[in-house]
């Protein structure tokens, strides 16, 4: 206690841990909880839903201008990634060009197909040149497929 104030005496945890035991007793632990989820998740009924990360060499300006770290095959671009099923439902192919909508903002990317995206969602990620104009990471979108 280098200041000299009251109550902070203390030299190890374990002097914290019993003062708090003395002062708020054994709590009461149930593994039933009263909490319910929310009735709606804000995903939207139908459509498309933006899954929208940002990627790993794009968390600060620093990465974003490291071309050796832009040139690796972490670097993710901005493009509008679709499963093959979703793909297909909008009727749509690898790199067409589609106008990506989302809370009255707009991009225009290329498509790209992977498998690894779910069904009815866009991995568009959020922070690459390309997807700055878009709304939230997370959101329904709506695309149309442009002219080549």
């Amino acid at each position: 206690n280098l200041f000299g104030q009251t109550g902070f005496d203390y030299v190890t945890v374990n002097e914290v841990r019993d003062e708090l035991a003395a002062r708020i007793g054994k709590p009461e632990l149930s593994p039933r909880s009263d909490w319910r989820g929310p009735v709606s998740t804000g995903a939207p009924a139908s459509g498309l839903l933006r899954i929208g990360p940002v990627p790993l060499y794009a968390v600060d300006p620093l990465v974003r201008r490291a071309q050796p770290l832009q040139d690796t095959a972490d670097a993710i671009v901005a493009a509008i990634y679709l499963s093959p099923r979703t793909a297909a439902d909008q009727q749509l192919a690898e790199n067409d060009r589609v106008r990506v909508e989302q809370d009255g903002f707009t991009a225009e990317l290329p498509v790209v197909i992977d498998a690894g995206v779910p069904d009815g969602c866009v991995f568009l990620p959020q922070a690459v040149p390309g997807s700055e104009a878009l709304g939230l990471s997370y959101g329904p979108v709506e695309l149309e497929k442009r002219n080549a």
